[in-house]
């Protein structure tokens, strides 16, 4: 999935890009090294996942990992234009609120994109805002789908 997420994301110019759940750092660790001049920040909930990410890249200055529960975590004070959301949720319309937040709160006039991966391919049909500009499913819950609000 993520050389396809790649290809779309060369056609925009994202500057920051927030990993909301980053687990161990892998999925930052394919966007720095494809995309080295970019800024990434990682939430990540679990403590050991959470310092596996700040030893992973304590020597990149590109790189920011906090530790804490994204949904009360204040991510819009760092000014992205990307979210990357890796299915961690119990049920798949609990990232709506989130999703809403971001919409509602967003820069107007600035473009934010938005990848979904694993989750049910359903889930968005109530984000009438945001464009589909990409999608790849093998099965109903595992694949990716990208939005655009502009």
């Amino acid at each position: 999935f993520f050389f396809k997420i790649k290809k779309v994301l060369k056609k925009y110019n994202f500057f920051v890009l927030i990993f909301l759940g980053c687990g161990s750092g892998r999925v930052i660790d394919f966007f720095d090294k494809n995309f080295p001049k970019k800024k990434f920040i990682g939430i990540e909930y679990f403590k050991n996942q959470y310092e596996r990410c700040v030893i992973k890249f304590k020597k990149k200055n590109n790189i920011l990992i906090k530790q804490g529960d994204f949904t009360k975590y204040d991510f819009l004070k760092h000014n992205a234009n990307c979210y990357f959301f890796n299915n961690p949720f119990k049920n798949d319309k609990d990232i709506i609120p989130i999703i809403k937040y971001i919409t509602m709160n967003h820069i107007k006039g600035r473009n934010i994109l938005f990848i979904f991966v694993n989750f049910n391919k359903d889930t968005f049909e109530e984000l009438k805002d945001l464009k589909k500009i990409e999608k790849y499913y093998i099965n109903k819950d595992k694949g990716f789908s990208l939005y655009l609000l502009d």
